[in-house]
């Protein structure tokens, strides 16, 4: 999945602004309170949910926005989620002839990565950054293969472990 459109309604003092990332690496750089987490926190709430009580409309517009996303094969998408309140809001996501395909739809195209390590592997901010320098090696290696693998907060390396122990186990 590839984000190809940030559409923001309003969050916190954004308001009525797009951004098309280029392609590759994305790295969002400005001064202080330029709003760089705010749009972080942005492309988390559209994916996984809204915050409680953060990042109310508060330039204007309603809460939420949209994302833009197209898939290896082709396949475009738009991931819609408004709410006023902290938790799952109103999700829509959108093929790309604009039928709803049902919020069911998400998990799918998220391909089993859940919000933490999206946070801690796709998209992170300064905060997850001095949190990802006191990981070992092995939990690095472990998010980012579990990540590749579609795994989600299950671990590649113990999902080997546990193989190789039943394998032992069997012979």
């Amino acid at each position: 999945m590839k984000i190809t459109a940030i559409t923001v309604d309003g969050f916190g003092l954004l308001h009525e602004r797009r951004v098309e990332p280029s392609p590759g690496l994305t790295v969002v750089r400005g001064q202080n309170e330029a709003g760089k987490t705010t749009l972080l926190a942005f492309v988390r709430s559209i994916l996984f949910g809204f915050e409680s009580n953060r990042y109310r409309a508060l330039a204007g517009g309603r809460r939420g926005g949209w994302l833009g996303i197209s898939m290896a094969d082709g396949r475009a998408f738009r991931i819609e989620r408004y709410g006023e309140r902290g938790g799952l809001g109103q999700l829509r996501v959108l093929d790309s002839g604009g039928t709803d395909q049902g919020s069911a739809m998400l998990p799918q195209l998220l391909q089993g990565v859940e919000s933490k390590v999206f946070r801690n592997i796709f998209a992170f901010g300064l905060e997850e950054l001095t949190e990802f320098g006191r990981l070992t090696d092995n939990e690095v290696a472990a998010r980012i293969y579990g990540a590749g693998l579609g795994l989600g907060a299950v671990s590649g390396l113990d999902v080997e472990n546990e193989l190789r122990a039943g394998k032992e186990a069997l012979f």
